[in-house]
């Protein structure tokens, strides 16, 4: 199973996010915006920038030092494999800490978040539909004005 959550910037996706990962049996991977469906999409995507981005993301977070993390990143950012439908399952599953939670026997639910995920193209929608099965997006939307606003402070 798997969980989209998509939404406009400054409309909760982040609050949704936070929520949902709650749950025993919901798993992120490693970050909550992947880009995966929209970076597939983008003729001009650059991985190694990506992978910068990733690095300097985690470094600031402390997370590059957790156990098993280097092993899994060095997974999720290899260029020879990533953005593949096989890696984006990966992700997911090779996290160390989803490991332990499918090692309790708990079921896994995908959870993948981005408000990016509104600006891909329909060849786009439709592999997503084709990675995710028969996963419906939960799309958040908010008032453009008060978005603007929002966004603004």
């Amino acid at each position: 199973m798997n969980i989209i959550v998509i939404g406009a910037q400054k409309a909760g996706t982040t609050w949704l996010y936070s929520m949902l990962k709650q749950n025993k049996g919901v798993v992120t991977a490693f970050q909550k915006e992947i880009h995966y469906f929209d970076n597939r999409c983008n003729p001009n995507f650059k991985f190694d920038r990506y992978r910068r981005l990733i690095l300097a993301k985690l470094e600031k977070l402390n997370k590059l030092d957790r156990p098993g993390q280097k092993e899994y990143l060095g997974y999720c950012l290899d260029p020879n494999i990533a953005f593949t439908d096989e890696w984006y399952r990966n992700i997911f599953l090779k996290k160390p800490a989803n490991q332990r939670v499918l090692a309790k026997g708990h079921s896994l639910a995908f959870l993948d978040a981005s408000p990016s995920y509104m600006t891909v193209p329909e060849h786009g929608v439709a592999h997503m539909a084709s990675v995710t099965g028969k996963t419906e997006p939960i799309l958040l939307i908010r008032d453009p004005v008060s978005r603007m606003i929002s966004g603004l402070t």
